[in-house]
């Protein structure tokens, strides 16, 4: 009769087609298997990740621009402003949202009160404001244009 209860008492040494140890342990042979894929996955994962932010970003530069549009044209109409504080304006705008190389015009040229309506025009060049999409793109310049009645001194209201 065997003796069931010896095979329990005798010493751990493993047969060649048998392992010890922890039951799911990664063998020598595989080890820098997981490294080389961490290795060739995370810049692809970066790329993608890069892309969809550069994406957004140029898609959002014709919204910048028509909002810094609307603030200058805004300055513009009210009475008492001037060509520079339009342009300030409009440049601050713009700044403020990572946009630069903007060229910013102010139609007419000088605001007096005898100016009916006033036009402000502004082209962004899209390649200079993106870091790589901007160049495969089709589109070369944002040009947004508003014009607005201007405010005359008779009919702005008393500061009070």
């Amino acid at each position: 009769m065997p003796n069931h209860l010896s095979s329990l008492n005798s010493s751990p040494v493993a047969s060649p087609g048998q392992r010890l140890g922890r039951p799911h342990a990664v063998p020598r042979a595989r080890r820098g298997g997981m490294a080389l894929q961490f290795a060739m996955l995370v810049p692809l994962v970066w790329c993608v990740f890069y892309l969809c932010f550069e994406n957004c970003r140029v898609s959002l530069i014709p919204k910048a621009v028509e909002s810094a549009v609307y603030s200058g044209c805004r300055t513009a109409a009210s009475a008492g402003s001037t060509t520079a504080q339009v342009r300030q304006q409009t440049e601050q705008q713009l700044l403020s949202l990572g946009i630069s190389k903007a060229t910013i015009k102010v139609i007419p040229a000088v605001l007096d009160d005898s100016v009916g309506e006033v036009t402000v025009r502004v082209e962004v060049p899209v390649a200079e404001n993106s870091f790589l999409l901007g160049h495969a793109e089709g589109c070369e310049h944002v040009v947004r244009e508003l014009t607005m009645n201007r405010q005359s001194a008779a009919t702005r209201l008393p500061n009070g």
